[in-house]
């Protein structure tokens, strides 16, 4: 999640607990019919993307701090609130969305399908994740917990290690 879905979720009476930061990476996409193919493309006023978002959202925020970073103008979102990432996802892939901001791996998937990634959280220095558990998880299954945390930085390590072979 993010902290302040997590936050407004505890103080909506959920149960649940921020465990760990997380280095997730999220990007801006457009729908692989698009013209806006990078940031070159990136469009002039009056014009704007249709974009799956949600608005008062860190993902937002995000999504501005990620273009700014890029020397382009956040103001060119149109938002469209897509809460579910997978319909997110599904909206940008049958071009229902121009635009979308998505994390990894519905980003690979995107990019797998033809769309066409303009920035990621890269370009920041920071993310803006989160791993939640619940009260009762914490209580009950520390130790799971803990080998979850353990196994999420070894995939992270992994996951900077890689390299594609290309195959």
């Amino acid at each position: 999640s993010d902290l302040v879905n997590a936050v407004r979720a505890w103080s909506n009476g959920a149960d649940y607990r921020v465990i760990a930061s997380t280095q997730g990476v999220f990007s801006v996409l457009t729908a692989a019919d698009s013209e806006v193919t990078g940031p070159a493309s990136w469009p002039e006023p009056p014009r704007t993307l249709a974009t799956g978002l949600l608005e008062e959202s860190i993902i937002n925020y995000t999504a501005e701090r990620m273009l700014q970073a890029v020397d382009l103008d956040p103001g060119r979102i149109d938002i469209v609130p897509t809460t579910q990432i997978p319909v997110r996802l599904e909206m940008l892939n049958a071009g229902e969305l121009e635009a979308a901001v998505l994390p990894e791996p519905a980003t690979r998937l995107a990019t797998a399908a033809g769309a066409h990634e303009i920035t990621s959280t890269e370009v920041l220095d920071w993310t803006p994740g989160v791993l939640l558990a619940t009260g009762r998880a914490l209580r009950n299954k520390a130790a799971e917990l803990t080998a979850l945390l353990e196994a999420y930085d070894r995939a992270v390590e992994l996951y900077r290690d890689y390299e594609p072979t290309g195959d």
